[in-house]
């Protein structure tokens, strides 16, 4: 019996941290904040162990950006986007994540303009 679960076999952390990033974004979308942070934290965690899936980082790191929006600790938010955007280089889908991390730091500026001091 083989099994696939064995942290030496090759992809086992590319993998895992594609289940973290799945799991943190559904357990943020169902209002379980701490837990789906928690899940995007390992990602970014495990990033320099990333072998062929490394736009996981970014996108985690986007994910939790966006995870700060919905929970209005913008500072944070803000943090975490521009990480996304200028930390990590060079992998799949890299524009992609630059439009939607871009739309996100517009909607962070506007709901800390719209935010009495």
């Amino acid at each position: 019996m083989i099994c696939l679960c064995v942290e030496s076999r090759p992809g086992y952390v590319d993998d895992l941290c594609l289940v973290q990033l799945l799991r943190g974004v559904c357990l943020r979308d169902q209002g379980k904040f701490s837990d789906a942070e928690q899940c995007f934290q390992e990602v970014i965690r495990r990033h320099k162990q990333l072998t062929v899936d490394i736009y996981l980082a970014p996108y985690a790191e986007m994910e939790l950006g966006m995870l700060y929006i919905k929970t209005q600790q913008l500072r944070k938010a803000k943090e975490h986007l521009t990480s996304a955007r200028s930390k990590y280089t060079r992998f799949s889908l890299e524009s992609r994540l630059h439009f939607r991390v871009h739309s996100a730091l517009a909607q962070v500026d506007e709901q800390e303009t719209d935010t009495p001091q």
